[in-house]
């Protein structure tokens, strides 16, 4: 029915970036870091469906980016 909202949740390992590159209609430009191939492939994905990266059209708190910075300290070592 056209009520019905496909939605799509889960950790891919795509880091989008923090441009839209090219990939405006589904990046909003809030991103983080710098794009792999990975979130290429994600943004490519979503903007074959007409679908958008809604973490990517919301700001992060500072917070936020300590927890990022923690977490890949962590898979580093």
């Amino acid at each position: 029915p056209s009520s019905e909202i496909p939605l799509i949740c889960g950790d891919f390992n795509g880091h989008v970036g923090n441009k839209a590159n090219g990939f405006h209609c589904v990046h909003g430009g809030f991103g983080y870091g710098s794009q792999n191939e990975d979130g290429l492939r994600l943004l490519e994905f979503a903007e074959s469906h007409e679908l958008s990266l809604l973490n990517a059209y919301f700001k992060k708190r500072a917070k936020h980016f300590d927890h990022i910075k923690k977490r890949d300290a962590m898979h580093t070592n």
